[in-house]
């Protein structure tokens, strides 16, 4: 495992935005079977595929974010280097 050069950039990570997607169809479909056991009246009329759908999409996406984790993205902007931490905190006191 090799750690990436520039933390800066995550948000332009396929495999970051693949996985916020999952995240938020697995959260989607998590919400939509709560309310179907809580309050199944508020959901009766939600289709059953919309649950199917988000399912299948939380681990569509899923599947592409770790096959993302794998391929290069040569062309993201890098970065200047941030400067280093200043240490003058303690240089005024006796």
């Amino acid at each position: 495992m090799k750690l990436v050069p520039d933390i800066r950039n995550w948000h332009r990570w396929w495999s970051v935005r693949l996985g916020m997607l999952s995240g938020a169809c697995t959260a989607a479909a998590t919400a939509y079977a709560a309310m179907q056991t809580i309050a199944p009246r508020l959901v009766e009329g939600v289709p059953q595929i919309m649950l199917t759908s988000l399912t299948v999409g939380a681990m569509g996406f899923g599947a592409a974010g770790f096959v993302a984790r794998f391929i290069d993205q040569p062309n993201l902007p890098t970065s200047p280097p941030s400067p280093p931490a200043s240490n003058d905190f303690h240089q005024g006191e006796p």
